[in-house]
């Protein structure tokens, strides 16, 4: 992910139901939440969820951490325990 869509996207997390979305997938992380769990936890219609570009922020943003070695809290992680 490029900074400028980084910084976008964060962009619109300063928004209070998708700041919800976000926390609430953030926290069910690494196994997630289908559309229809998301919207009953956190009162949002399942049309307006999007998802996927949440990982990517969340992938974006996270790597870097545990000092440049793999993380836990990455999707790229999750995906890879899936295995």
């Amino acid at each position: 992910m490029k900074t400028t869509t980084a910084v976008a996207a964060l962009a619109a997390l300063a928004q209070e139901s998708r700041l919800r979305v976000f926390r609430a997938l953030v926290q069910a992380a690494p196994d997630g939440l289908p559309a229809g769990k998301v919207s009953a936890k956190v009162g949002i219609v399942p049309a307006t969820l999007s998802l996927p570009a949440i990982n990517g922020l969340i992938g974006y943003l996270t790597e870097n951490c545990c000092g440049g070695g793999e993380c836990e809290a990455t999707p790229r992680a999750a995906a890879a325990r899936a295995r």
